[in-house]
């Protein structure tokens, strides 16, 4: 199984890092998407940032 690895920007601005296993990048953008309700749990993000994102990157960490 190809390994996923993710760059999520925190809802503070701050820089996350996680990775996975997965039979294919759709499965790894279900992954992102319920990585994306877990940041925003708390809130949304405020001043200065703003945005909260979440990015794929293949096993060459080239963004997908």
């Amino acid at each position: 199984m190809p390994k996923f690895y993710f760059e999520i920007l925190e809802r503070d601005g701050s820089v996350t890092e996680g990775e996975g296993d997965f039979a294919s990048l759709d499965e790894a953008k279900i992954e992102a998407a319920r990585m994306l309700t877990d940041v925003t749990a708390d809130g949304l993000p405020c001043p200065p940032m703003n945005m909260v994102s979440i990015e794929i990157l293949g096993e060459s960490s080239e963004p997908l």
